[in-house]
């Protein structure tokens, strides 16, 4: 995941507000330390449905309310 966003932060960076984390590694001080570095949306595993449709309408609707 963490190559991944870099990837697409090199590449495309205005796509990196579209990139959400689904991870069950918080418990790491690495994963928690980049995601709160980047300021990377996340949840985490495991999940209800609910929260996952909620982060991604979040994502989604990023720019269209005035954020």
């Amino acid at each position: 995941g963490i190559e991944l966003y870099d990837d697409i932060k090199a590449r495309w960076p205005e796509m990196t507000r579209r990139v959400m984390f689904l991870t069950g590694d918080t418990s790491d001080l690495v994963t928690r330390e980049y995601l709160s570095a980047h300021d990377v949306p996340y949840i985490t595993k495991p999940f209800e449905r609910q929260v996952l449709r909620d982060k991604v309408n979040d994502i989604l609707n990023q720019g269209t309310t005035g954020e």
